[in-house]
């Protein structure tokens, strides 16, 4: 049964009376919402409060799957830079009222559109880099054989996979490594062509993959990548492509290097509060889980590591078609299916969502009565960081009391459910498998 107890027009009537603002002067109806959504969010990126069960069907010869496309109800991207937009707005009192849509906004002598704009794409950017949360897939064509150095998309950031593909329809599995390592094990392989088994990004140029050994024949490459979304323009509305539950980290980042700049806008005390904020959310963002449990026609399936799969099975996507009986884990997006389905089947999940946030004001906010203190301590918070000083200090223990909450519920979750752990951990398999980051000395 859904929550019945408070809308959406009752809960931004409660943040307004808290902040001694009961006529809605100095915070407006809108911007009030906006808190309660943005707390809503952060709650389900701290708790993964909202769970439900969605299905989607395979199609025959398909593999990959990305989750956000094949439920896009409850996992779509929805948010654009104009919401970041809006929200920073009010964050920096730049009148936000005048603007309603948040695109016809050019600036002030303060903050200009270019700034903001600009600030939210380096940030997302940089979220997607540290996170490596959203994976694409992409089939370029290799150059002619024996040429081993292959161009990438100016929007690469990551790669995660390689794959060779050849024009018999096999695929070899290419296997990170570097040149330091191919050559201690394989003399001259730079003048042998064969079959790629191995790739190194160590010693090429940037957006430059290297394969090992040398091509023979022609092929294409079957590649998993984290990349940079489109360029943002809030003049007409882009969407970040994060998962909506993240976004508030977007806009923490931006503040951090608004407030941070040089000029009249400085303001280093909240800048490195809105950097810590950041941080804490990119950290969040890597241990994130979405799938909790999987079935495939009505049979529950166990998650594995898309990396552990390519081990024990390699060229896999290469083998006759069936019925799938594994599901592979490749992003937080992304997943694959084994055997490639020879068919249509029902792939059923229970998955985090998107935090349910109301649009009307009598949507019921769907949240229990027992949480609901806490998001309008973080709402309050919120409210708070454009009074800056010793107001916004006062709301700390708002947002720590909801940190702890969160904490409170998920302890709780864990004591009554024995394999909780293991199994909101099934979104992280393969980082654990294929390790993105290691601590590495930077010469100073």
């Amino acid at each position: 049964m859904p929550y019945t107890h408070v809308t959406f027009s009752a809960l931004k009537t409660q943040l307004a009376n808290r902040l001694g603002d009961v006529s809605k002067i100095y915070w407006r109806d809108v911007e009030l919402g906006l808190y309660v959504k943005e707390s809503l969010r952060t709650w389900q990126a701290f708790s993964a409060f909202w769970r439900v069960r969605a299905t989607f069907n395979t199609a025959a010869g398909t593999e990959f799957y990305d989750l956000p496309a094949q439920m896009s109800s409850v996992l779509g991207y929805n948010l654009k830079d104009q919401d970041i937009v809006k929200d920073l707005q009010y964050h920096l009192l730049e009148n936000a009222d005048t603007d309603p849509a948040g695109s016809s906004w050019v600036g002030t002598e303060m903050f200009v559109l270019a700034d903001l704009t600009a600030a939210i794409e380096r940030r997302r950017n940089q979220f997607l880099a540290e996170t490596g949360i959203v994976v694409t897939r992409s089939t370029p064509n290799m150059p002619p054989p024996p040429v081993s150095r292959v161009p990438l998309a100016d929007t690469t950031i990551d790669v995660r996979r390689v794959v060779w593909k050849r024009n018999d329809g096999t695929f070899s599995n290419c296997w990170r490594s570097d040149e330091w390592e191919l050559s201690a094990g394989a003399l001259h392989w730079e003048v042998n062509p064969a079959v790629p088994y191995a790739y190194s990004i160590l010693a090429t140029p940037p957006l430059t993959l290297q394969v090992a050994p040398a091509p023979l024949d022609a092929a294409t490459l079957d590649l998993l990548t984290v990349d940079t979304p489109a360029a943002l323009d809030p003049t007409t509305g882009v969407l970040l492509n994060i998962p909506d539950n993240f976004a508030w980290v977007i806009k923490w980042g931006a503040l951090a290097d608004l407030l941070g700049k040089d000029g009249q806008a400085r303001d280093p005390q909240r800048a490195a509060f809105c950097e810590q904020r950041y941080q804490l959310g990119v950290n969040l963002a890597r241990q994130s889980a979405v799938i909790i449990l999987c079935e495939i026609q009505g049979d529950t399936v166990l998650t594995e590591a898309l990396e552990a799969i390519d081990a024990e099975r390699p060229g896999w996507q290469g083998s006759a078609t069936a019925t799938p009986t594994d599901i592979c884990i490749a992003g937080w997006n992304l997943i694959a299916l084994r055997p490639v389905p020879d068919g249509i089947y029902s792939v059923t999940m229970d998955v985090a969502q998107n935090a349910p946030v109301p649009s009307a004001d009598v949507d019921q906010v769907q949240l229990g009565r027992e949480q609901l203190d806490a998001v309008l301590d973080y709402a309050e918070h919120l409210a708070a960081f454009k009074m800056g000083g010793a107001e916004f200090d006062a709301t700390l223990r708002q947002a720590e009391n909801f940190m702890r909450q969160a904490t409170t519920y998920n302890e709780r979750l864990a004591a009554s459910a024995l394999f909780s752990v293991p199994a909101t951990g099934q979104s992280r398999l393969e980082e654990d498998w294929r390790i993105r980051r290691r601590k590495a000395t930077v010469p100073v």
